[in-house]
């Protein structure tokens, strides 16, 4: 059952699509590329006003939200889009946990806990990809908490403070949380590919003689 619960924590490489040009990765690539927009329209919300970096946020966590749907309806899942997505939102949640700590909105800790955490999880998943052959799913805490986290950024771009506090405190505790059991899939994983590999075929051979009887 240990080694079960390990191989439905992760996803072999070779079962996932080599496509790069997949709708769901556009919506990713289109993130990134609107994450400079957004850090702009905060540059100049006092005098431009709030509207552009709320409307741009929101493009932005809309396209999160759809990616993953898409991916799935469609079947649409890939490699690139597999390492993508959580890299993306890595690096847009914390550019502005940063950019709010240089303009005083937010308190220093809350991104060194963000970088810390985030960085953790690359050097951990890229080991799961380079060694291991494996990339680990999502887990459900770690795909809600960029949510948490967009919608905390843009009610504090909007001044409800007392609002986007409450939304900051649930999305830290929803990113600790995944951080715990990303790490423990991590340490759970065996330790090669042809581990997983013997595992997986145990049980192949396992799920046959159940139908057989």
């Amino acid at each position: 059952m240990k080694n079960r619960n390990n191989i439905t924590n992760s996803t072999q490489l070779d079962n996932l699509s080599a496509k790069a040009l997949t709708i769901p990765n556009l919506l990713t690539i289109l993130r990134i590329l609107l994450l400079p927009v957004l850090i702009h329209s905060l540059n100049i919300r006092e005098t431009a006003g709030y509207t552009l970096a709320i409307v741009v946020g929101s493009i932005m966590i809309i396209s999160d939200i759809l990616d993953g749907l898409i991916a799935r309806y469609l079947h649409q899942c890939s490699f690139y889009g597999s390492i993508m997505d959580p890299i993306s939102d890595k690096i847009i949640i914390n550019s502005l946990a940063i950019y709010f700590f240089v303009t005083g909105e937010l308190p220093w800790w809350i991104g060194a806990f963000l970088v810390f955490r985030d960085v953790l999880i690359v050097v951990l998943g890229a080991d799961m990809v380079i060694r291991k052959k494996v990339t680990p799913l999502p887990v459900i805490y770690g795909k809600i908490a960029p949510l948490f986290w967009g919608l905390s950024y843009i009610i504090l771009v909007a001044k409800m403070k007392s609002v986007a506090w409450s939304l900051i405190i649930i999305a830290l505790a929803l990113s600790f949380i995944s951080s715990i059991f990303y790490l423990v899939r991590y340490i759970r994983l065996p330790s090669s590919n042809e581990n997983i590999s013997s595992v997986k075929s145990q049980e192949e051979i396992n799920r046959l003689k159940h139908m057989e009887n």
